[in-house]
């Protein structure tokens, strides 16, 4: 199949935002558009090298735009561009497609890893004899052809339905100097999940591996198996590999008869352990909301979110903090935190000022403020103080005419001292609404103690950037315009596609119906 090439020719944005302690320049170059056929989806870069710049992407009639998938087989392509962005080749990779229902003898594809000496590897996974097994193969970077696999593990399929293809991933560490591939593999009907966890260093070798079975948990005890151990809520900051290589992962279970009931399990995967390391974290008479994970810079876990003291999807009440040893998990200090009628308006209105007289009244009189529930932890960062920012959003869905669109709105900002106290809290006003998830939300960028953040603003066309220094002090949001093109109305970006590449650099794909151009961040 011929891939369609793609005449770039690059238009040069620039935004001027100013940090408040110091002026820096964020400079967006975005390419003008050039065709794309609607089943085209841009999964992301998966190298950067002297030779050039290698980006995925899949071509499916069961895809759309906005990413989902419609249970059908998508074939992969890899292009290759120059680091002026032009495109210079694209190859199909034939035989490894992205199969999402019917999977057959098919093999599937997993990731891609860059090591340090810049070589790519395509990991794709396959069953034979009643075995998955794991293979990786190297990228020539000049043809586009792969070389012989080398296997990297092969696990039995214990039961029907637990084959692990598609269900490998992989994570770095932060300073990019170890990765684990790891695989949970489980259902209600077996009562069982398996784990596999190998973490490798930055040049490919094992350093160590765990293949165990896993306890899971409802309110009934610890050996009445409940739910699979999956993605733990879906924030990215559940599941994390510290720089000395040990795998954490925080799973969220619904209370068993009590679907608005949630409590939290801790595994921890590390080397000379034969399987995890296990830190429950149960309700008491303070509900936990929303949990999250942060590796603190002493080597120490610190778990972070908000609780209610009412059982249920009920008002935030607060912060939970909690510090644990880093092998066996033991706390080493905890604490809840309320929330006065202060923090509460600067979390949901951003400040007295912005808050109804109808609610200061309310206060005033002693009957408080309820904060809603309905949020997700975004990231949590760690910054050169030992403070950690809690970023937060709110998130709803509704339906209009039939239709359900997906609200992303405000997002909040609180730093923890390293003691445990508030140090600020900073909202950040937005209303993303559209019928996809994936175009949703922000895309967010942490240099030098300042997250910045790139989003879409679907009702108005635009795109639109923010940031946020370490004092909390934050900017109005910034309308990204080309001086070439003017504005970009039309242009959708995906957060998942989006990649750091270097420091202060990112680059990911910006789409519109029918064509796509490539984008790049800097921060300057």
């Amino acid at each position: 199949m011929k891939a369609k090439l793609y005449i770039i020719a690059f238009v040069f944005l620039s935004l001027q935002i100013d940090l408040l302690a110091q002026e820096k320049t964020v400079n967006v170059e975005l390419s003008a558009s050039a065709s794309r056929k609607l089943s085209t989806r841009f999964i992301g870069i998966v190298g950067t090298t002297d030779e050039g710049i290698y980006i995925l992407r899949l071509k499916s009639k069961g895809y759309s735009i906005s990413g989902g998938g419609l249970g059908k087989k998508g074939e992969l392509f890899l292009d290759k561009y120059d680091h002026e962005s032009n495109l210079i080749k694209s190859k199909e990779i034939k035989d490894i497609p992205i199969t999402i229902v019917s999977k057959a003898k098919d093999k599937s594809y997993e990731f891609f890893y860059q090591d340090e000496k810049e070589g790519i590897w395509l990991f794709y996974s396959d069953e034979l004899k009643g075995e998955n097994r794991l293979f990786r193969k190297r990228l020539n970077q000049e043809t586009l052809d792969f070389e012989e696999p080398i296997l990297v593990a092969n696990h039995l399929i214990m039961k029907k339905g637990l084959d692990r293809r598609s269900n490998y991933s992989i994570i770095q560490s932060k300073d990019k100097k170890k990765f684990a591939i790891y695989s949970f593999s489980g259902n209600t009907k077996t009562r069982k999940s398996h784990a596999y966890v190998e973490v490798f260093d930055n040049s490919m070798n094992s350093e160590w591996v765990i293949n165990s079975t896993i306890p899971e948990f409802n309110k009934s005890g610890f050996e009445t198996k409940f739910t699979n151990l999956g993605v733990a809520g879906g924030n990215k900051e559940d599941i994390l590999l510290s720089n000395d290589g040990r795998l954490n992962v925080l799973n969220e279970v619904f209370v068993e008869k009590s679907y608005d009931e949630y409590e939290h399990i801790l595994y921890s995967f590390h080397k000379g352990i034969s399987e995890p390391v296990i830190h429950y974290l149960k309700n008491s008479d303070k509900y936990f909301v929303d949990l999250s994970l942060a590796h603190h810079k002493n080597g120490s876990i610190k778990i972070v979110g908000f609780y209610s003291n009412e059982k249920g999807l009920n008002p935030i009440d607060g912060l939970f903090v909690q510090s644990l040893a880093p092998l066996s998990l033991a706390v080493k200090a905890e604490e809840y935190i309320p929330f006065s009628e202060e923090d509460k308006v600067n979390f949901y209105f951003g400040g007295r000022e912005k808050a109804s007289k109808k609610v200061l009244d309310k206060i005033e009189k002693g009957k408080g403020f309820d904060l809603p529930s309905y949020l997700t932890i975004n990231s949590i960062y760690t910054l050169e103080n030992n403070s950690v920012t809690l970023c937060s959003e709110y998130l709803n869905s509704f339906q209009r005419k039939g239709v359900t669109y997906f609200g992303f709105y405000s997002m909040q900002f609180i730093n923890i001292s390293e003691s445990g106290e508030i140090n600020w809290i900073e909202k950040y006003t937005k209303k993303q609404i559209d019928r996809r998830t994936l175009s949703g939300s922000v895309y967010e960028m942490f240099e030098d103690d300042v997250i910045y953040f790139v989003y879409n603003d679907i009702l108005n066309r635009d795109l639109l950037a923010g940031q946020i220094n370490g004092n909390g002090e934050s900017s109005s949001e910034v309308v990204l315009t080309s001086k070439k093109m003017g504005d970009l109305a039309n242009f959708v970006i995906f957060p998942s596609n989006i990649s750091k590449i270097a420091d202060n650099q990112y680059m990911g794909v910006a789409l519109k119906a029918f064509g796509q151009s490539l984008l790049k961040i800097e921060i300057e």
